[in-house]
């Protein structure tokens, strides 16, 4: 893997790529570490899921697999850190354990995204890789900062909501997805989550003005 380590202050060449930093071993480690911390302390906390649980289920989905490939792909790795990798493996498993089960339906459903700050706004049309009852992830050609709020809306209903960029990767073809969550927890897809074998027609329609 080509570059340096985004970490400041740091020359080592980058071993990882999470969330889009490149990152050394060490701080994919300590990186993976402080996290893993964060969220299990954070559900103890009543509320913490329902706002944070798309953006955890990422992370350690990411930092699972960036462990993995480490382990498969690095000869070089110390025993120590082969070690680590273990650990980190471990700790992402404990830490899911602890998630709800949250359900979700790939589909592609045609939206828009808007960013209405003043001097700033944008609009773009694009469409959903997978839904869930907190949130989605959509295809982007922008580059968005994680934690901006947009504005999403539906295609074929015209139902608009408030969202939060909780992640964000690259894709092979040039372009960006962006894992977004509602900022209030609502139906918004309209769908029964506790059939989740019952998909009703939500095929892309003629995007239309939200009320």
């Amino acid at each position: 893997m080509n570059g340096t380590c985004c970490v400041a202050g740091c020359r080592h060449p980058s071993a990882t790529v999470l969330d889009v930093r490149l990152l050394c071993r060490d701080h994919f480690f300590e990186d993976c570490y402080a996290q893993m911390e964060k969220f299990s302390q954070g559900l103890r906390q009543p509320g913490f899921q329902d706002s944070n649980g798309e953006a955890v289920r990422h992370y350690l989905a990411e930092c699972s697999r960036q462990a993995a490939d480490l382990a498969g792909e690095d000869a070089s790795l110390s025993n120590l850190e082969r070690a680590r990798v273990l650990d980190v493996l471990l700790l992402a498993s404990e830490v899911g354990s602890r998630l709800r089960r949250s359900l979700r339906k790939p589909a592609r459903l045609a939206i828009r995204l808007e960013d209405g700050r003043p001097g700033r706004g944008w609009s773009e049309t694009t469409e959903t890789v997978i839904i869930s009852q907190h949130g989605a992830s959509v295809r982007c050609q922008r580059a968005v900062e994680t934690g901006a709020q947009l504005k999403l809306v539906c295609a074929q209903t015209g139902r608009w909501a408030g969202v939060r960029v909780v992640w964000q990767q690259s894709r092979p073809d040039g372009t960006r997805e962006l894992g977004l969550e509602f900022l209030r927890n609502e139906n918004f897809w309209g769908l029964d989550w506790a059939a989740p074998d019952l998909l009703p027609d939500l095929s892309p329609g003629r995007m239309t003005e939200a009320n």
